[in-house]
């Protein structure tokens, strides 16, 4: 899937003012480097950081989601107020702010848009642990952005920001993801996704 959303960015990058990106997946490291003009970023973590997420990834055998990878990279980039927006731990009734296009649900499935976690590789108990931790850093600043939530018990709320108030710039988003990257059509992905279902049902 990497090369088709990698190509979605691409083509948004402009529109978006998408100056730079990162990963925490080495693995997509080299698909991106081929599909994006802008920067790649090498992702890093503050020490203290990592160390904490690696020995309660050992713990639990979980994993954090890519949110709190996220967060913790922002710290790393960044020495003043990190500010967390959209990040509900997957509370609400639906799984993302957006409505999933139609090439993300045939590929990760129609049930995706009401989906929690994948408790087979994280949890909610999980991200809050080291969301908690990175609040009490004492050498970070982590805010929430609203009021209510579950973010309520684990950092402040933002301060009001003095100024003017920022006027949203409205753009349109993409309908779907790119339908197509270099010669492979996405059509071809879903049809050896449909093969390898059929495979393991046969073989099951």
């Amino acid at each position: 899937m990497a090369p088709f959303v990698f190509k979605t960015l691409h083509q948004q990058s402009a529109a978006y003012q998408i100056a730079a990106w990162t990963t925490h997946d080495s693995r997509l490291i080299a698909p991106g480097q081929r599909r994006l003009t802008v920067a790649y970023t090498p992702v890093r973590y503050r020490p203290a950081h990592q160390r904490l997420v690696e020995a309660l990834q050992a713990k639990t055998g979980l994993k954090p989601t890519s949110g709190i990878f996220a967060v913790m990279a922002a710290l790393a980039l960044w020495d003043g107020p990190v500010l967390l927006a959209g990040i509900d731990l997957y509370s609400g009734s639906t799984r993302y702010a957006y409505a999933p296009t139609r090439h993300q649900r045939d590929l990760l499935g129609a049930d995706l848009h009401s989906r929690g976690y994948d408790t087979r590789l994280h949890s909610q108990a999980l991200d809050r642990q080291i969301l908690g931790a990175l609040a009490e850093d004492p050498d970070v600043t982590l805010w929430r952005s609203t009021r209510d939530g579950p973010l309520t018990d684990l950092m402040d709320l933002a301060p009001h920001r003095p100024g003017t108030t920022i006027a949203p710039v409205l753009r349109t988003p993409p309908t779907d993801w790119a339908a197509r990257a270099g010669l492979y059509p996405v059509a071809a992905l879903k049809a050896m996704r449909r093969l390898r279902t059929k495979q393991r049902q046969l073989t099951a």
